[in-house]
């Protein structure tokens, strides 16, 4: 009998031991890839689906709620390879109507990513760099840590902004 004790100490012992013993992987992975997003005209990819009665509902009121379908490509212009779609709901959570809480999945729809989602979220300021928190992910993107996003320039009178 304690013989069979120690070997089974021995193997729990082997198996702290080796597992106390593995690094783990840490895998980095950077993208610079561009969000387009249109606010208005034929290929509105944002649009608002409640918010406070007898207010106007937009991007600076408070209670403004906001659903997305943003195609996102590798160059900065909207022709550019295709990489994904950013996909989500937005709050508008400040009085002042300047920061908006969101949520969205980032869908790899093609190359080596394909299928992979990173979830997202956050509050959105108005700074000109934010980081969000990576809260998920699937396939090639389980268990990630964060997402940098830089907002660009609004294309004057085309209703987009890249981001």
């Amino acid at each position: 009998m304690a013989k069979s004790y120690a070997t089974v100490s021995l193997q729990i012992l082997m198996m702290l031991l080796v597992a106390s013993s593995a690094e783990p992987t840490i895998r980095k992975t950077e993208f610079t890839l561009y969000i387009h997003e249109y606010r208005s005209g034929p290929d509105t990819s944002i649009v608002p689906v409640a918010g406070r009665n007898g207010t106007p509902w937009g991007f600076d009121q408070f209670g403004t709620v906001f659903i997305s379908d943003n195609l996102v490509t590798e160059g900065i212009l909207a022709h550019s390879r295709e990489v994904g779609r950013i996909q989500g709901i937005a709050g508008i959570v400040s009085l002042n109507g300047t920061n908006a809480e969101g949520l969205s999945s980032m869908l790899f729809t093609t190359g080596k990513y394909n299928g992979s989602t990173v979830e997202v979220k956050g509050l959105n300021q108005p700074t000109p760099v934010q980081e969000l928190a990576i809260v998920g992910g699937t396939k090639l993107f389980r268990i990630d840590g964060f997402w940098r996003r830089e907002t660009g320039k609004e294309l004057v009178g085309t209703g987009t902004l890249n981001i």
